[in-house]
């Protein structure tokens, strides 16, 4: 979606849950910036992997990667 919408996204009914409120699906950025993260972001890809695993009872877990995504 490369369109400049007019409206705040509160107008279009988006919030951003409570950790504790039902929901169907997680978006995790996975830590892959090796200049932003300690030790070339391995302790932190560690950790990403272990709470995606711990919340697989979701629905959908989506783990973004800028690999897939022009920039």
């Amino acid at each position: 979606m490369n369109k400049l919408l007019k409206t705040i996204p509160q107008d279009d009914e988006y919030y951003m849950p409570g950790e504790l409120e039902p929901h169907q699906g997680c978006w995790m950025v996975f830590p892959e910036r090796i200049d932003n993260w300690r030790k070339n972001a391995e302790p932190a890809q560690i950790v990403y992997a272990k709470v995606a695993n711990t919340i697989d009872f979701l629905r959908y877990t989506f783990l973004l990667l800028k690999y897939y995504y022009k920039i």
